[in-house]
């Protein structure tokens, strides 16, 4: 029996429904009890062991499957765990409907729609203040219906993510409890350390490859939201014509060459091997920032 009234919000409910909910398990009903009058009813099943169920029937003309658990909310909504239906079901305004559970004993459709979720023996409900609905699941966990008008907002989501060297990126998604969110279209060079799906506020953990061949981007989704990883090339084996070592060979690897070559010698910058940065370097130089070649050392 599941009596409406435990916590704050429960209390709010239960003056709402001024009721008391009984899963009759063997009897196969949901039963209410009316506190104002001490009145018994039944509120869904009509004795027989039930199939599936055709949404909007009426919910004391349908057969249930050992309901265990019940629960309600503050609009007068019942909820029920019907354990061996693989299903949570909605009595709402004495009419029925499939909740969750595609009626198949299992565990899986995470992140996706309720009712085409394997449910395992589904063995109690619980409703939240935020409306959403938690089923406790034979599988060792605890499912949330988050209701499909719910506000999730996220932050912390940013539009791009440079990723120079490689290594680990931890990227921060705030969002309030129940809210779910995934991480998607990874290219094959970045790889996830956490998981790929994510209830509440948690962290998007990536992998990125070390680049050692031309510059590379890609566009993944976390959250909902495009985010663009780049990555300069050249990160295995340096390019000695990129002086500044920024990932390119341009106008600006060429001026430092020049104002070396005019007094600050650099032996990385000696890009013949001669033993001194001169105009020969600089010609090295420039002819890789044109696209020409570039002919270094090493």
């Amino acid at each position: 029996m599941s009596q409406i009234g435990a916590g704050s919000q429960d209390k709010k409910t239960f003056l709402a429904l001024k009721a008391q909910i009984i899963a009759d398990t063997l009897l196969l009903r949901v039963r209410k009890v009316t506190a104002a009058t001490g009145v018994i009813t039944t509120v869904a099943g009509n004795g027989a062991v039930g199939g599936s169920i055709t949404n909007g029937s009426s919910a004391i003309g349908v057969g249930l499957n050992f309901p265990n658990g019940v629960a309600g909310d503050k609009n007068g909504n019942i909820y029920i765990s019907d354990s061996f239906a693989f299903a949570i079901l909605e009595v709402t305004s004495g009419l029925i409907l499939t909740l969750a559970g595609d009626g198949t004993n299992g565990h899986s459709g995470d992140y996706g729609p309720a009712t085409n979720a394997e449910l395992n023996n589904p063995t109690d409900v619980a409703v939240n203040s935020d409306g959403s609905v938690l089923v406790a699941d034979s599988s060792g966990r605890i499912r949330v219906l988050t209701p499909l008008n719910s506000s999730c907002a996220y932050t912390g989501v940013p539009a791009t993510v440079p990723a120079a060297a490689g290594g680990n990126q931890n990227i921060a998604v705030g969002t309030t409890a129940f809210c779910p969110w995934t991480v998607s279209g990874l290219p094959s060079w970045i790889a996830l350390t956490g998981l790929s799906a994510v209830t509440g506020p948690g962290n998007a953990a990536l992998a990125v490859a070390a680049n050692s061949g031309e510059s590379r981007s890609a566009t993944i989704t976390i959250a909902g939201g495009s985010v663009a990883v780049t990555q300069a090339g050249g990160q295995g084996t340096p390019n000695l014509c990129d002086i500044n070592q920024d990932g390119v060979v341009n106008v600006v690897d060429v001026q430092l060459m020049i104002d070396q070559a005019l007094g600050k010698l650099a032996p990385l910058n000696d890009l013949n091997g001669d033993g001194i940065v001169n105009a020969v370097d600089v010609e090295i130089d420039s002819n890789a920032a044109l696209n020409l070649g570039c002919s270094a050392k090493g």
